[in-house]
């Protein structure tokens, strides 16, 4: 075991020399972005701490995939020199969490996005509805996509914020790079990260006949470059989500300040 451990700290600072030279996929997502003003009527109370924790929280998220994806290209570079045992080790110590993180990451970001627009859309709506607003927003853990199209009919930003998250997480884009991942790893067996076999057994249905069959062989193991190159397209996508979300605000933003403004509230407006 001693050895063992003293070989592993021998690739973590492997690891260490090389890591300095990949590249981020992308920059990484900013923060303190908002423009509304300091000084608000209690009205916007619950939108200007939402809005705070939210577009906090999801740029967290997103540069923790974007920081994941940087240190998956140094392992990457590090496991091409080792062994097979050397790499089973490595692997199990230091590949397969971050890469089991890293591939839930973009459908953890498309349902916080979704989340936080809808919480703001419903909030922000007071500003155009006024007296006939209805607190009507579903229980959290009942907000889906589809609760977005309701809320946000009131903002032109919505159908670009849709557009992008629905390319954001795809099932089709799982299934494709990964085996459908995310959804086996919380609901089934995945594939494994780099070494070893799942799915030796599998039932299906026929969607007409109804009736089961079974194929029998191993699945593949997911490899290092077919995730890394997951991760750098949902990247872009998650992005693209980012600044769709950006453009939601500003335009509720300027609905806020105008709202104040006719109920006689001077405000200075945030510099940002």
């Amino acid at each position: 075991m001693r050895d063992q451990l003293r070989a592993l700290a021998d690739h973590y600072l492997a690891y260490l020399e090389v890591f300095d030279t990949i590249d981020l996929a992308a920059p990484h997502a900013d923060y303190r972005w908002g423009h509304l003003p300091s000084e608000l009527s209690g009205t916007w109370l619950a939108y200007r701490e939402m809005f705070d924790e939210f577009s906090r929280e999801i740029a967290n998220t997103i540069n923790q995939l974007i920081n994941k994806e940087q240190r998956f290209g140094g392992w990457e570079k590090v496991v091409v020199n080792l062994d097979e045992d050397a790499f089973n080790n490595v692997l199990f110590e230091f590949i397969e969490p971050i890469a089991t993180l890293a591939l839930n990451l973009p459908a953890v970001i498309r349902e916080r996005v979704i989340f936080a627009s809808a919480h703001l859309m419903h909030q922000a709506n007071r500003a155009l509805d006024h007296a006939v607003w209805n607190d009507d927003l579903p229980a959290d853990h009942s907000i889906k996509a589809n609760n977005l199209e309701h809320y946000g009919s009131n903002w032109g930003a919505t159908p670009k914020l849709i557009s992008e998250l629905n390319l954001l997480a795809t099932q089709d884009d799982y299934k494709a790079a990964t085996g459908n991942f995310r959804n086996r790893y919380h609901h089934r067996f995945p594939a494994h990260v780099g070494l070893g076999f799942t799915g030796g057994a599998t039932r299906h249905v026929n969607p007409t006949t109804k009736r089961a069959s079974y194929a029998i062989g191993d699945g593949e193991p997911l490899s290092l470059k077919d995730i890394r190159q997951f991760l750098h397209v949902q990247i872009g996508y998650a992005h693209n989500v980012y600044n769709a979300f950006k453009t939601l605000i500003r335009e509720q933003e300027t609905m806020i300040i105008r709202w104040e403004s006719e109920h006689g509230i001077v405000i200075e407006r945030a510099e940002g």
